[in-house]
């Protein structure tokens, strides 16, 4: 590639990241998923829509799409997967399995049928698993937006979602590329290679790569290169690049928990560059929609609903069960991959079913997140002044940690909060007592794994509810608090306020509100 293609791809580039990030602004103001925002812009810059990047400049950017991939995947490990350390529960380990097979199974006969000259039945399976898959960040972030997170079935249904993410990429490999018998064998295998390395071996190399060298940015920049070896190495023997990622950051967690530094670097490089635009990537690959594709993207998105729906309601899951239709990165991942297999091996779906399955994406979380929507406390109408809404309606956070965590994970969670504050809750999600950065600082740190949150927690804990005004903050004088709870009227934690948030949502919004 000339030198001039290469700053013009390095424009594009730089157009897209801008383009998407202004949509994910406006759909996020619409209160909907942002990378429903990335996406479209991606689809109105590419040859689908007003082809201002051309298909060559696309595929130019491919690389920054495979990388994105692997680091969504490899902090979805991080992240995510760390969570299930706690174990299973049965009945939510059975929801979750009913819900990924009658989904899978109605979503692979439909795309079968529609598109049977083109696909064989282990990549309608493998179609059937990607849109199945129930994305954790997505449907997390919705409930907490609903209000919903802190209830027993928000919880119950986050836990689902769990085990639904989680199972359906590691099915997702077992079926990929239609080999399912060997991959079946060599799944187990990788995975013991992969837990070898990450229990035995990865941490071992960064405390040595911290001891040794002393360049800046040493283990950051291993974390880097042994996730893109890896990711090329899986790829090589027929294992799925997006999977060993997820692997690797679930193993690679605990070496992070005690490095939230490195944790905050790769969330900026990650969800600042990678992540929209990977996103955006999606929507440049897509061809033009068409009716036949449209009328697709209806049956699929039935079909991936219906099962979803039916599951939640026989569990008593409902309404807060809408939120299992979230979709999201992981997903996305996986979709791509079907669409563009590695090593020009050609795609396993064709063009038409792609472009289902995008707008399908697309359409499921539009209609979780406005499922949630009607389900939420109502909002008082013509209220314009900032100093009179609704504490619910400030744009909430959730820095919050459980009793029984230990402190090195609490240490996270003050390190990535902004106000350097977490509230503690019990196994009912209610508040009762709060960490500051400043509790944890005489710790020792051989008692950062044995202590736990509620033996070092201050109690009395500010408390609000999410339907009081912004007033009550002023007048108790909440403001001055480095963590404030916000509570429904059951007492369950639904969210939290700090002085930064406060002044950013009130004072710096000149009257506009933030979702």
């Amino acid at each position: 590639m000339a030198g001039s293609e290469i700053a013009l791809v390095a424009v594009y580039v730089g157009l897209v990241l801008l383009v998407a990030k202004l949509f994910e602004d406006i759909v996020r103001r619409a209160r909907l998923p942002g990378f429903i925002g990335a996406i479209i812009a991606g689809y109105i810059l590419g040859p689908g829509g007003l082809n201002i990047i051309h298909k060559e400049h696309v595929e130019a950017m491919g690389l920054l799409l495979v990388v994105g991939i692997d680091f969504l995947l490899f902090l979805a490990g991080a992240e995510e997967l760390s969570r299930m350390r706690g174990g299973l529960r049965p009945r939510e380990l059975s929801v979750a399995t009913v819900l990924m097979l009658s989904t899978t199974a109605a979503t692979a006969v439909v795309a079968h049928l529609l598109y049977r000259e083109h696909l064989d039945w282990s990549t309608s399976l493998a179609f059937g698993i990607v849109m199945a898959i129930v994305s954790l960040g997505p449907l997390t972030r919705a409930l907490i937006d609903s209000g919903l997170i802190a209830t027993n079935a928000g919880l119950t249904v986050t836990r689902i979602g769990l085990i639904a993410e989680v199972g359906g990429i590691l099915a997702f490999n077992a079926v990929y590329a239609g080999k399912i018998f060997p991959n079946a064998i060599t799944t187990p295998l990788f995975f013991i290679a992969v837990y070898l390395f990450g229990r035995r071996l990865l941490t071992r190399i960064l405390y040595l790569v911290e001891d040794v060298i002393s360049a800046r940015e040493a283990p950051f920049a291993i974390i880097v290169a042994l996730v893109l070896t890896a990711s090329y190495l899986a790829e090589i023997i027929g294992f799925n690049a997006a999977v060993t990622a997820l692997l690797l950051g679930f193993f690679a967690s605990t070496y992070l928990e005690e490095r939230p530094a490195y944790v905050e670097r790769l969330k900026a490089f990650t969800y600042g560059f990678l992540e929209p635009l990977f996103f955006a990537g999606i929507g440049l690959k897509v061809p033009q929609l068409d009716p036949s594709s449209m009328a697709a993207m209806l049956l699929i998105t039935l079909a991936a609903a219906a099962p979803k729906l039916l599951t939640a309601s026989a569990a008593g899951l409902m309404p807060t069960g809408i939120a299992l239709l979230a979709k999201g990165g992981v997903d996305a991942a996986l979709l791509l991959t079907l669409y563009e297999t590695p090593h020009g091996k050609g795609n396993l779906i064709p063009d038409q079913l792609y472009t289902a399955g995008v707008f399908s994406m697309l359409l499921l979380s539009t209609l979780m997140a406005l499922g949630l929507r009607s389900i939420q406390p109502p909002r008082a109408k013509g209220e314009k002044e900032p100093w009179r809404m609704r504490i619910g309606e400030l744009g909430l956070g959730y820095d919050v940690v459980r009793r029984t965590d230990n402190l090195l994970t609490v240490s996270m969670f003050v390190s990535a909060s902004q106000g350097g504050a977490v509230v503690v809750i019990d196994e009912d999600g209610r508040p009762i007592g709060y960490i500051t950065a400043a509790d944890l600082i005489y710790i020792a740190p051989s008692e950062m794994r044995r202590l736990t949150a509620e033996e070092v927690m201050r109690e009395n804990v500010p408390i609000v509810k999410v339907t009081d005004r912004v007033t009550e903050l002023l007048r108790e004088h909440l403001v001055a608090e480095p963590i404030v709870a916000v509570v429904d009227e059951d007492g369950h934690l639904v969210g939290t306020l700090n002085p930064h948030r406060v002044l950013q949502k009130i004072y710096g919004i000149s009257g506009k509100r933030e979702h």
